[in-house]
């Protein structure tokens, strides 16, 4: 077998469906991060967070923790917008990535980055 985008993405669900005892089990939450592979072999970052209940969406705490100074709102978390026709959900706030900050999932759920003018404008905002 070779690993490739499509298969690894089958495994990563896999391996999350597998572990969903685990979570039920000890209350506890499993988040993959970067994943990288080659032809023959892949590597991941399995994150875990206590008290799953009470967890924070990472994601959504470092948009809540930087939004103002780019000109967003708290609740434009998860906002949509149109980008070409195109509907995007707002996902996160990379503060570090100067031109594309903004990262947006299509209806695919493929992740996109973009300027900060292009969802404000969207909303009429900019």
């Amino acid at each position: 077998m070779k690993f490739n985008r499509e298969n690894v993405e089958e495994i990563r669900e896999s391996i999350k469906e597998a572990l969903r005892f685990v979570q039920e089990k000890h209350n506890i939450l499993f988040d993959f991060d970067k994943i990288t592979y080659e032809d023959s072999k892949f590597s991941c970052k399995l994150n875990c967070y206590a008290n799953k209940d009470k967890v924070i969406d990472p994601a959504r705490a470092e948009f809540m923790a930087h939004c103002k100074e780019f000109g967003y709102l708290e609740t434009d978390f998860h906002k949509p917008f149109f980008f070409k026709e195109v509907g995007y959900l707002i996902t996160g706030l990379k503060p570090a990535n100067r031109k594309y900050p903004i990262l947006a999932t299509n209806r695919a759920g493929k992740q996109f980055k973009f300027p900060l003018d292009i969802p404000l404008r969207s909303w009429g905002r900019y």
